[in-house]
């Protein structure tokens, strides 16, 4: 199971969830904190979508448990007609505050968290999917870099006329 809902649906999430169904994602739809605790214990969640304002909390309350598994929290906050989603916790990084998500960019989000590609279906009936790396190196390894230091090194000491 990818996705973990929490509390009642907000405009839209519904679709949402359908669309992720009809292309072989799982997901739940829990009541209350206590339920989603249970559930966050037994399985792992790659996004968990709360509202709010919950029957025994706080859709934030779920931010340190989300944060130690690396995983993502987005509360949704019910608006007169339509709701905000804002992201909590983003892939274990307390984000809360420095954005907010509009109903239309939610599957985008979540297409983007999840590694989704949603294309037509190939002749052998199978979507295409794509993963996104999980780690991505900030530059060149170690090791590569002690070879390129050597190299250079040793094709100096063969031009220097003193060696």
């Amino acid at each position: 199971m990818r996705i973990l809902v929490i509390g009642d649906l907000l405009p839209g999430t519904g679709e949402i969830l359908r669309r992720f169904t009809s292309a072989g994602w799982g997901s739940r739809i829990v009541r209350c904190l206590r339920e989603a605790r249970d559930l966050l214990s037994t399985f792992d969640f790659h996004v968990v979508l709360a509202s709010e304002a919950l029957s025994d909390g706080r859709g934030y309350d779920l931010a340190e448990s989300i944060s130690r598994r690396a995983r993502t929290l987005i509360v949704g906050v019910a608006l007169s007609e339509s709701c905000l989603w804002l992201p909590v916790v983003y892939r274990g990084v307390n984000v809360l505050g420095r954005r907010a998500l509009a109903p239309e960019m939610l599957e985008a989000e979540l297409k983007d968290l999840l590694g989704l590609k949603f294309g037509r279906s190939n002749r052998d009936g199978a979507r295409e999917t794509y993963r996104k790396s999980p780690f991505v190196p900030a530059g060149q390894s170690q090791q590569r870099a002690g070879v390129m230091r050597r190299r250079y090194r040793d094709r100096d000491k063969e031009h220097l006329p003193f060696a």
